[in-house]
């Protein structure tokens, strides 16, 4: 499992990193699932608990974004509503496109490095 979870973290911070550059973030999930699955795991099953670890982690500064923005603007009767609104529904698509291709990039990294 500590091998799963290296890989997740490396293909996390990696991804994260690809989201910055333009016309490649489209593509950063599944870049980062192959470098964290090359990193973390030998074989196709392992790729797939990276990715899905992955994909657990990338649930947490989303819900910390959206924690953060409610409570800022919490005091504005409907911008605050909006705002954790609009950051939990942009969570969800960013945690659901990390996970498919992420989970994809882990097993195709998982069976490079075996």
């Amino acid at each position: 499992m500590g091998d799963e979870l290296k890989g997740a973290l490396i293909g996390l911070v990696s991804t994260i990193i690809l989201y910055l550059l333009p016309f490649i973030d489209i593509l950063a999930p599944l870049i980062g699932g192959i470098i964290g699955g090359y990193a973390g795991t030998k074989d196709a099953w392992g790729g797939f608990k990276v990715g899905i670890l992955m994909t657990v982690l990338m649930i947490i500064p989303g819900v910390i974004l959206a924690t953060l923005l409610g409570s800022i603007f919490s005091f504005v009767p409907l911008l605050g509503a909006f705002f954790a609104g609009s950051t939990i529904l942009l969570t969800i698509l960013l945690v659901a496109h990390t996970a498919i291709l992420g989970i994809l990039g882990a097993i195709v990294g998982g069976l490079l490095s075996g």
